[in-house]
């Protein structure tokens, strides 16, 4: 997973790196912007969507507590993804860890359908209500219908990290990483980015 950093102190800062070093599935790199936010990500820049069929899914990147300590009372303020084709219906969604170890049923946060707002390629879809953090998993999911075979929400070219290839299919009502869900044949981590702005 990326961070993306800026207007940290260097105490901050430098629990940050601690926190990167401890976790081997966390941070590839540090890119220091200027507007006080930290973005968290485990993609690298869209290469293609995978071919879906008709149904309503939901994709998630999931970020672990020992990662959202560091970012205990800060505002997760904006999502942003990628879509290559456009869906029927689109919705960002932000889940607590539930049941079984999955996304849980009631979201934190829930935008409604926001397919008017989307265009193919990057968007960024700021909260309504800034979703301030407690420290625990947050699942950063988009909701998303369509009616045939399209190539809908984008992806890296992988390898697929754990956390950034969650998978809901209303058919089955299931989560399961996608690779499960393809018997390996894809091996993607979703264009899905959380933007956290730093409360001093």
């Amino acid at each position: 997973m990326f961070s993306t950093m800026s207007n940290t102190t260097g105490i901050r800062l430098l629990v940050l790196f601690l926190m990167v070093a401890m976790l081997n599935m966390s941070c590839k790199d540090d890119e220091v912007l200027d507007n006080g936010t930290v973005t968290l990500h485990y993609d690298d820049d869209n290469v293609t969507a995978p071919l879906l069929t008709t149904s309503t899914f939901e994709s998630a990147a999931r970020f672990l507590a020992s990662e959202m300590a560091t970012y205990y009372n800060d505002e997760l303020t904006q999502v942003e993804f990628y879509f290559n084709d456009l869906p029927d219906e689109c919705e960002v969604i932000i889940r607590a860890t539930g049941a079984n170890n999955r996304p849980s049923d009631t979201p934190l946060y829930a935008s409604g359908n926001i397919i008017s707002s989307i265009r193919s390629g990057w968007n960024t879809h700021t909260l309504t209500t800034p979703l301030v953090l407690d420290g625990t998993d947050i699942w950063v999911g988009i909701r998303y219908s369509q009616d045939g075979s399209v190539r809908t929400l984008g992806c890296d070219d992988g390898p697929a990290n754990p956390n950034g290839e969650w998978h809901y299919d209303a058919l089955d009502g299931n989560w399961e990483p996608l690779r499960q869900r393809t018997n390996g044949l894809i091996n993607i981590n979703w264009n899905i980015r959380a933007v956290i702005e730093l409360i001093e």
